[in-house]
């Protein structure tokens, strides 16, 4: 953005931003004003050429991942000039204010920094944050299981957790859509299931007052881990292009767009702060739904990261904000492309609904 307005005597320079006699780049000033020789970018206008105007010092505020301004203070005698420099920095996509008086003041917000240029230069620091974000969700009180002993640690194996069969659980949603106050198994199930689950009627008509009480689901924080880079236009800096993006972006081509990694494998693949976010990432393992010998149908969750495609938003006309997310959470198998090796998702004995 960069030009030389000495040839143009359209605009006056001032250390104060009074009437003086300094001439158009004058050496107390450590770059011209590059809008005197650019036309704006739409309507091709002129900057105003009555040579009333007086620019006052500009003031930048800068950071590397947001938006960077320039404050240019315009005054002149002329209302022209003030119509004029409206419509020119209108053009550009700035903002504006106007104090009219003896003299005529304009004061534009640019939406860079016209002094250095530094938004075309992004920071390597600035690339490649990560943000951990806890997520409120809610699990099902038909799944979630019940706790004998809400003082000792969930734990399926000494009885504490009991997670309903997959048939009880059909049956205690059955029993609250129609109305009834307690799980009647005589009247629901066979005489050999009536044996095989009568360990677990307790928990059973336990849930179904709470759901006819309106407790249907209990509070399930994940996480999200948050990834993002601020880079010019241009991304010298290669950001969201390391190997493991371009795989990424290879298999969505191949039509998987929605895949997981396991806790170890995602901080083996990006550059995550091991010491710092990884410490506090949750980890994956694994859990088995259903009960053994007495649930015809068994599956299995394994908590990880499901991977969503980056986000881009531009910032200005220089700059541009990339954002990816990964979410944690447990994910039934067979829906999703479990990238990571099975190895990295131990068995939770301690919260499966498996005997």
């Amino acid at each position: 953005m960069a030009s030389n307005a000495n040839n143009n005597p359209a605009i006056r320079y001032h250390q104060t931003g009074q009437a003086g006699t300094d001439s158009p780049g004058s050496a107390t000033y450590l770059s011209a004003d590059p809008f005197v020789t650019l036309l704006s970018p739409y309507k091709s206008l002129s900057f105003p050429t009555s040579g009333a105007i007086t620019l006052a010092p500009r003031l930048v505020s800068y950071a590397a991942n947001t938006l960077a301004t320039t404050t240019h203070i315009y005054s002149t005698p002329v209302y022209a000039d003030i119509t004029g420099l409206a419509d020119y920095f209108a053009d550009w996509g700035c903002s504006y204010t106007i104090a009219e008086g003896p003299t005529h003041t304009i004061t534009v917000q640019c939406p860079w920094d016209t002094i250095t240029s530094e938004d075309f230069v992004v920071s390597e620091y600035a690339s490649d944050q990560w943000e951990l974000v806890p997520q409120q969700g809610s699990k099902n009180l038909l799944y979630s299981g019940i706790l004998a002993n809400p003082f000792v640690a969930p734990n399926v194996s000494d009885g504490n957790l009991q997670v309903l069969p997959l048939t009880l659980q059909s049956t205690v949603q059955i029993a609250n859509k129609s109305g009834y106050g307690y799980l009647n198994i005589t009247g629901s199930l066979t005489p050999e299931q009536q044996t095989q689950y009568a360990s677990f009627v307790a928990a059973a008509n336990k849930t179904l007052v709470y759901m006819k009480l309106g407790i249907e689901g209990t509070p399930q924080f994940t996480q999200i881990l948050k990834r993002t880079a601020v880079i010019p236009i241009t991304n010298p800096q290669n950001a969201f292009l390391t190997a493991a993006d371009l795989e990424h972006y290879g298999l969505n081509a191949n039509g998987t767009i929605n895949f997981i990694y396991s806790t170890p494998d995602l901080l083996n693949t990006y550059p995550i702060p091991a010491d710092t976010v990884g410490k506090f990432m949750l980890p994956s393992f694994s859990q088995q739904m259903g009960v053994v010998n007495l649930d015809p149908i068994h599956y299995a969750t394994y908590a990880g990261w499901l991977v969503k495609p980056p986000s881009l938003q531009f910032i200005g006309r220089n700059k541009m904000q990339i954002t990816q997310e990964f979410v944690w959470d447990l994910w039934a198998e067979g829906l999703f492309y479990i990238k990571s090796p099975i190895t990295d998702f131990p068995l939770a004995i301690s919260c499966s609904g498996a005997e």
